[in-house]
C-alpha cells in the first residue's frame, strides 16, 4: 500500500496537485473533528471532576466541622491528609467564622512545574472549591481546597485515550481509503497515459497508439485516450506528408544548384564568348584608326572613332550585366590589395576626363593633406568612382563636377570618405528611392533622354557593401546631385595628397631615345613617332635638362635641337662629346638651318632639316640601334582573330611574335624555340591555360619565363590565388585594358627579367 501513497506523494503533475490538495483538507477536517471531541471529552471530564470534588467535601463536612468545634486538632490532621491522597489536591486552609485561619497546608513534596498542555486544556492553571462549616445550623468556620490542573492531565488523557485514538484512526484510515481510490481510479491511469506519451516517438508514429482502458471507455479519461489516438493519427499522417515534402525539396534544391551551377557556367561561357570578339573589335578599331591617322585618311578616322567607342560602350554593358549576375549569385568576390589613393585618383579623373569634356563640364578634385595607402579592392573601388563620375557627366551640361576625398576615424575604424556632387538636373525624393533598383532610372524620360541600363548605381552600391562600406545620396532637383561613398580602410603608410606615383612608360628593348628640344610641340611629335618605332623615350625642355638626363640614362641616341635659348645645340653637342662616358651616343641635329658641315665637326652622327617625318627617325635609329634579335614573345590564345590581333601589336612595338593555338601546341613550340615572354589565355580546348601554366611552372627549365594571362574569363579569387601559385606575372581582362597598359606591363617584364 506504500508504494500507491509515495506515488501519489512524489508525482509533480496538475492533476496529482489537486488530489494532493483534496487529501490534505481531508485530513485536516479529521484533524479539526478530533480537536472537537477533544474539548467536548475535556467538558465532560471538568463536570465529573467537579462533582466528585463535591461529593468529597459533603463527606469531610461534618467531620472537620467537629473537629473544629472540638478543637481537636489530631482529628483535622488526619482529615487533611486524607484529602491529600486525592491526587489533584495541593493546597487546603481552614477558616474560623470570624475569617481567622486555622490551617493552611500544603501536599508535602509538591513541585510546581510548568505545564502548557494542561493550561491548552483546562485554560487555568488552579481551581478553586469552598465550602462552609455547620455546627446546629451555625457556621463555625469555612474550608477552601486549591486544584493544579498540571495534575489533571494524566488522569484525563487516562480517560480520553481511546476515544480519541479511536476518532484519529478512524479519519486516517478514511484519509488512506479515499487516497488509495483516487489513486486506482484517476491517477494510475492517467500515469499510465503519461508514461506511454513520454515514450511516443514522434518521428515514426506508424501504428502507434494508446491502450483503452475497458473501465474508463465513457469518462474524461476514456476521452483523453481516444483524443490522443486521433491525434497520433493526424501526426502519422503529417509525418508522411512531411517526408514527402522533404523529398520534394531535396529535389528542388538539388534542382536550384544545378541550375545556379548552369547559370554560373553560362556567365562564365557568355564573357568568354562575348568579351573575346568584342576585344577583337575594339584593338582592330584601334589600330585602323591610327592607321588612318598616319596615312593621312582624315575621313575614316570619324567612323573608326564610332567603332571604337561603340564597342567600349558595349563592353561596359556587358561586364554591368555580367556583374550583376554574379552579385546575384553571390559569386563576385573581393580581391583586396595595398593601393595609394591619391594615384588611383589621379588614374580616376585621366579615365573621366573625355566625358567631362563631351558636356563641355569641369572637373575639380580636392583632398585632405595626407591619404595615404589602404588596402581594399583597387578595380571595384576604381569602376565605383568611375560609375558616379559618369553618372554626374551624363546628367550635367556646362557644369561643376566635384570629386573629394578625406579620411575620418570613428569607433577604433578609419574610413575613406569619396563624395562625388554635380550641379545638373537633381532628382525629387520619389526619384530617389529608385536609383538603386536594378535597371531602374529616375523615370522614363530620364531613360529616354539619357540612355543607360540602370545598373551603374547598384553595382556600385553592392560594390561598396561588400567591401564594408556605404553609398548615401542627397539631392535636389533641379540642384545637382551628390553620392558620398564611405569605405573601412587601415591607413598606412601616409603620404601627401599630391604626391602621384608617375605613370610607367614602356621600355622596349630596342633602347632609350633622349629628345632635347625647347618646342613642346616638336618634342610630343617626335615622342609619338619614336614610340611608334619601339623605343623609349625620354624629354628635355633644354640644354641643361638633357645633359642631366644624358648622364642618368645612358640613352641609345639622342635627337638633338640646335636652336636652343641659353644653352643651344652646339654647346650640348660639344658637352655631349668632351664626356668620356657620354661621348660614344650617337647623336642626331635636327634644326631648321641647314648646317650639316659644322654639326658633323661637332662630332654629330646625323643632321636632320626641320620638318622631319617618321620614315627619316626611323632609318636614323636602325642605322645605330644595335644588333640583337628583340624578345620573343609567345601567344597561346585559341581565337584566331584575337590572337592575329595581339601579333599585330606586338609586332608594331618591335618584338618577334610566335602563335599557339591551345596550351599543348604552346608547350612543344616552347621546347623549340624558348619565348622570352608568354602571352596566355585561360579558356582553350585539349589544354586550358591553368594546366599550361602548371606544366610550365613545375619545369626547371621554362619556370622562369614570365606569363602574362589574356583572358575573357571573369578571374574569381581562387582562379587568382591559382595563378599566383603558378608564378604567373599579370592578368589582364579582355576588352578592359588599353594597348598602353598592355605594352607597358610586357615591357616590365622583359626589362625585370634582363631581356
Amino acid at each position: 500500500m506504500s508504494i500507491p501513497i509515495v506515488n501519489l506523494f512524489s508525482c509533480q503533475s496538475l492533476s496529482c496537485q489537486q488530489i494532493r490538495l483534496a487529501l490534505f483538507t481531508t485530513l485536516g477536517l479529521a484533524i479539526f473533528f478530533s480537536l472537537i471531541l477533544l474539548f467536548g471529552e475535556r467538558s465532560q471530564f471538568q463536570k465529573e471532576f467537579n462533582n466528585d470534588i463535591n461529593k468529597l467535601l459533603n463527606i469531610i463536612q461534618q467531620p472537620v466541622a467537629q473537629a473544629v468545634y472540638t478543637a481537636n486538632p489530631i482529628s483535622l490532621q488526619e482529615i487533611i491528609r486524607g484529602l491529600f491522597d486525592y491526587q489533584p489536591i495541593y493546597l487546603v486552609k481552614l477558616f474560623d467564622n470570624n475569617g481567622v485561619s486555622l490551617i493552611k497546608q500544603e501536599k508535602p513534596s509538591y513541585l510546581t512545574s510548568r505545564n502548557g498542555l494542561a493550561d491548552w486544556i483546562f485554560q487555568t492553571r488552579y481551581q478553586y472549591y469552598k465550602t462552609d462549616l455547620y455546627i446546629n445550623n451555625q457556621v463555625i468556620g469555612t474550608l477552601n481546597i486549591t486544584i493544579d490542573t498540571h495534575l489533571l492531565v494524566t488522569p484525563f488523557f487516562e480517560q480520553v485515550r481511546m476515544h480519541l485514538f479511536l476518532e484519529l484512526g478512524h479519519n486516517l484510515l478514511l484519509v488512506i481509503l479515499l487516497s488509495l481510490g483516487i489513486y486506482y481510479k484517476i491517477i494510475y491511469p492517467l500515469h499510465k497515459v503519461a508514461y506511454f506519451l513520454n515514450h511516443i516517438d514522434f518521428s515514426h508514429p506508424q501504428n502507434t497508439r494508446l491502450p483503452l482502458l475497458s473501465q474508463h471507455i465513457s469518462d474524461e479519461l476514456g476521452q483523453i485516450v481516444s483524443s490522443t489516438n486521433q491525434l497520433l493519427q493526424a501526426v502519422e499522417k503529417r509525418s508522411v506528408e512531411t517526408q514527402t515534402m522533404l523529398q520534394e525539396m531535396e529535389q528542388a534544391k538539388q534542382a536550384a544548384e544545378s541550375a545556379n551551377l548552369a547559370k554560373s557556367q553560362f556567365i562564365a561561357n557568355m564573357s568568354h564568348e562575348l568579351r573575346t570578339p568584342l576585344n577583337a573589335i575594339i584593338g582592330y578599331s584601334e589600330m585602323l584608326k591610327e592607321e588612318a591617322e598616319d596615312l593621312d585618311l582624315v575621313d575614316i578616322v570619324p567612323d573608326l572613332t564610332k567603332i571604337h567607342s561603340a564597342g567600349r560602350h558595349l563592353l561596359g554593358l556587358i561586364n554591368d550585366v555580367l556583374d550583376i549576375s554574379k552579385i546575384e549569385a553571390g559569386k563576385m568576390e573581393i580581391y583586396n590589395e595595398t593601393f595609394d589613393i591619391s594615384h588611383m585618383i589621379q588614374e580616376v579623373a585621366t579615365t573621366i576626363q573625355p566625358l567631362i569634356d563631351r558636356n563641355h563640364n569641369c572637373l575639380e578634385i580636392s583632398s585632405a593633406e595626407k591619404l595615404g595607402s589602404i588596402y581594399a579592392d583597387l578595380t571595384k573601388v576604381r569602376q565605383s568612382l568611375l560609375n558616379l563620375l559618369s553618372n554626374a557627366c551624363k546628367f550635367t551640361e556646362n557644369g561643376l563636377i566635384k570629386l573629394e576625398v578625406s579620411k575620418n576615424k570613428t569607433d577604433d575604424t578609419h574610413w575613406i570618405i569619396f563624395k562625388i556632387s554635380d550641379n545638373g538636373i537633381g532628382m525629387t525624393p520619389q526619384q530617389q528611392q529608385k536609383i538603386f533598383q536594378a535597371f531602374t532610372q529616375a523615370d522614363a524620360s530620364t531613360t529616354r533622354k539619357y540612355g543607360g541600363t540602370g545598373l551603374g548605381l547598384v553595382i556600385t552600391q553592392r560594390f561598396i557593401e561588400m567591401m564594408g562600406g556605404m553609398v548615401t545620396v542627397e539631392s535636389q532637383f533641379g540642384y545637382g546631385s551628390t553620392f558620398t561613398v564611405q569605405i573601412p580602410a587601415e591607413l598606412i603608410n601616409e603620404g601627401t595628397a599630391t604626391s602621384t606615383k608617375p605613370i610607367e612608360t614602356p621600355i622596349p628593348p630596342k633602347g632609350t631615345v633622349l629628345v632635347i628640344d625647347d618646342d613642346p610641340v616638336a618634342r610630343d611629335l617626335l615622342q609619338v613617332h619614336i614610340k611608334k618605332l619601339g623605343y623609349e623615350v625620354s624629354l628635355a625642355a633644354n640644354g641643361d635638362q638633357g645633359l642631366r638626363l644624358a648622364r642618368q640614362l645612358h640613352p641609345t641616341a639622342i635627337i638633338l635641337d640646335v636652336m636652343m635659348p641659353s644653352m643651344d645645340g652646339w654647346m650640348v653637342l660639344s658637352a655631349l662629346k668632351t664626356d668620356p662616358e657620354l661621348a660614344p651616343i650617337p647623336v642626331t641635329m635636327l634644326t631648321m638651318i641647314d648646317e650639316k658641315n659644322m654639326g658633323y665637326s661637332l662630332g654629330a652622327a646625323e643632321y636632320l632639316v626641320k620638318p622631319v617625318n617618321r620614315d627619316q627617325i626611323a632609318k636614323v635609329l636602325e642605322k645605330y640601334s644595335t644588333n640583337e634579335k628583340p624578345p620573343l614573345v609567345m601567344i597561346v590564345e585559341d581565337d584566331r582573330v584575337s590572337r592575329d590581333m595581339m601579333a599585330t601589336i606586338l609586332t608594331k612595338a618591335g618584338w618577334r611574335v610566335t602563335q599557339a593555338e591551345n596550351g599543348q601546341q604552346g608547350l612543344e613550340l616552347i621546347c623549340q624555340h624558348q619565348p622570352d615572354l608568354v602571352l596566355l589565355d585561360l579558356m582553350m580546348p585539349e589544354m586550358d591555360g591553368f594546366e599550361f601554366a602548371t606544366q610550365l611552372f613545375h619545369n626547371p627549365t621554362y619556370n622562369s619565363i614570365p606569363v602574362v594571362v589574356l583572358t575573357a574569363k571573369d578571374i574569381t579569387l581562387e582562379d587568382r590565388l591559382n595563378l599566383d601559385k603558378e608564378g604567373v606575372k599579370a592578368i589582364f581582362q579582355k576588352g578592359a585594358f588599353n594597348r598602353e597598359e598592355l605594352l607597358t606591363e610586357i615591357s616590365k617584364l622583359l626589362k625585370k627579367f634582363e631581356l
